[in-house]
């Protein structure tokens, strides 16, 4: 009883301190996509996609303090005002103290003082907000050290190691908070101000040993699209700040940070100024989002932000999760007409976005795809069908009228477009004993299913990536059946069935077993002469010596063939 009550005592002692009882990401949890690291994703569902605002700062704490150090503010009504308007993160900032942008009680610790020790009080009203958070589907952006903040100096102590205070911190904060779901960890805000590069390297590594629940840990930079930690599995996301005027300054710097993380890093302009409102918000934070990147928008305060432009940020969220944009990367000189951006997986899918225009284009590679319209302004779908692209080139499509102003188009590839162009050609008769079927691929096709037999549709003779099927010899005057299932990774379209009829001969056109007056009535019609190089379709029977044109010689092998009504021909086919 002793052993068990100790072992109970320790277990007990263990979760206190903050030890998950569940290890792993939760379903529902933002995490990154092995896949597709430029991206994260929903655990156990789809891809995840962010926009909201980059202020205030001192979210935490805003409000008069309490005596216990708890906040007497407004976050509860800035979390409300944001609920339903889809707009999804806020930014936050652990320690403003310390050189920070905060004032000296700006941190967790108990009157503000790193030698008293963490403030439970102060880190349960956190809770009471995250959890409020979480539960509207709002990322919670935590930042554990505002910019030029060394609560524990720039360096690293001189053994290399974080100082124990450091790794208290550190551990609290993430074993207290690390069962939200909606929740991406940054290691600082500008942070070359605050902390050495190994110095961050060793926070971000401190994160990730007691996160178990495997959220992406991000880091936010001084101006500047270079990433200063590439290659460093510690780091999921490049939190940018990129300072320029217009919606293109700021799409060519996302698509620039994109490159030089190589597409292996997320992408998130954490800071972008100056602010903008309605029409202009729009065009800013699309055109992040078709650079390849998240949008966190700098002094986007929730209390002054008109609930429109949330709202802005939130179609713009329920557009791009409605979408595969998590296999996509940036594409512009795939744009055509009135695209400005492209985002696309090229041959699987295409995101657009255009300011306004009618007609847009997009370079396409062949395949069979589903076309649907979004207007960012109202948030409306309209489905515009499927389109076959037989080879690669430009493709236009024609907005319709129901969106009025700028435009996103999506483009998905789907199932392939069915079979077509059988030969022979369907109902034929008088067909070679020895023929070679053959059909034109349905755009998008991969492989090709075969049916073929007396019965209809035919029997299963497997797949094949060629548009050939030799059945072998077949039997004269017998009705054959078939049907060319098209394959890709999206389904199966299934083909029409058709049939064509065996002769006997070569120049049994009626396939009644004789060549008589009716074979060579239909040959007539067929003879084209020397110079005819390809004959119609229905009339390939007719070339008997398969030389393309139906002349001289193949009447010379007609008339070999020639038996007279009721009498059985007898010649080689």
């Amino acid at each position: 009883m002793t052993g068990l009550f100790i072992r109970l005592m320790c277990l007990a002692g263990a979760l206190g301190a903050g030890a998950s009882t569940l290890a792993g990401p939760q379903p529902g949890q933002i995490v990154v996509d092995p896949a597709h690291p430029a991206w994260f994703k929903y655990e156990g569902g789809g891809p995840f996609y962010m926009c909201g605002p980059g202020d205030p700062e001192g979210f935490l704490y805003r409000g008069t303090r309490n005596a216990d150090g708890t906040r007497n503010g407004d976050q509860l009504a800035l979390i409300n005002k944001m609920a339903g308007t889809g707009a999804n993160c806020i930014y936050l900032v652990a320690i403003r103290s310390h050189g920070g942008d905060g004032d000296s009680l700006q941190n967790p610790y108990v009157d503000g003082d790193l030698t008293k020790g963490l403030d439970d009080d102060i880190l349960n009203q956190w809770e009471t907000w995250f959890a409020a958070m979480d539960a509207q589907r709002i990322t919670i952006f935590f930042i554990l050290y505002d910019d030029s903040a060394s609560p524990f100096g720039k360096a690293l102590p001189a053994n290399g190691q974080l100082h124990p205070s450091e790794v208290t911190f550190i551990n609290t904060m993430v074993n207290r908070f690390k069962h939200h779901k909606h929740l991406i960890w940054c290691v600082a805000e500008e942070a070359g101000e605050g902390l050495s590069k190994a110095h961050a390297i060793k926070i971000a590594e401190q994160i990730k040993l007691q996160d178990d629940r495997q959220h992406p840990v991000a880091i936010h930079q001084n101006n500047g699209t270079s990433f200063d930690f590439n290659g460093n599995a510690a780091f999921n996301q490049f939190a940018v700040q990129w300072n320029v005027n217009t919606a293109k300054e700021l799409h060519a710097g996302t698509v620039a940070a994109w490159n030089n993380v190589g597409g292996l890093v997320n992408i998130n302009m954490a800071e972008f100024a100056p602010l903008s409102t309605g029409l202009e918000l729009q065009r800013k934070i699309w055109a992040v989002a078709m650079g390849g990147g998240y949008s966190m928008i700098l002094e986007m305060d929730i209390v002054s932000t008109p609930v429109s432009d949330l709202e802005t940020c939130g179609r713009l969220v329920r557009f791009m999760e409605a979408t595969r944009f998590n296999v996509a990367a940036p594409h512009d000189e795939l744009a055509a007409n009135d695209t400005d951006y492209v985002l696309a997986a090229p041959g699987l899918v295409y995101l657009a976005y255009g300011e306004g225009g009618s007609r847009y284009g997009l370079q396409m590679l062949r395949g069979n795809y589903l076309v649907k319209w979004y207007d960012p302004a109202g948030g409306a779908w309209i489905d515009a069908g499927s389109r076959a692209v037989p080879v690669f080139g430009v493709q236009v499509f024609d907005k319709p009228a129901a969106v009025p102003g700028d435009a996103a188009l999506y483009v998905s590839r789907t199932v392939p477009a069915p079979a077509s162009g059988p030969f022979p050609v369907p109902g034929a008769v008088g067909v070679s004993l020895n023929v070679q079927l053959s059909w034109t691929a349905g755009a998008g096709a991969s492989e090709h299913e075969v049916y073929f037999g007396t019965i209809p549709p035919g029997e299963p003779r497997g797949r094949r990536s060629t548009t050939l099927f030799n059945p072998g010899t077949l039997l004269p005057r017998t009705t054959y059946y078939w049907r060319i299932d098209e394959v890709n990774e999206q389904g199966i379209t299934p083909g029409a069935v058709w049939s064509f009829t065996t002769g006997s001969v070569p120049a049994d056109y009626d396939g009644d077993g004789d060549v008589d007056q009716e074979d060579f009535g239909a040959f007539q019609m067929c003879l084209s002469g020397m110079d005819v190089a390809v004959v119609p379709a229905d009339c390939l029977w007719a070339d008997l010596n398969a030389d393309g044109p139906v002349d001289q010689a193949d009447a010379v092998l007609f008339l070999n063939c020639l038996s007279g009504p009721n009498v059985e021909a007898d010649c080689l086919p």
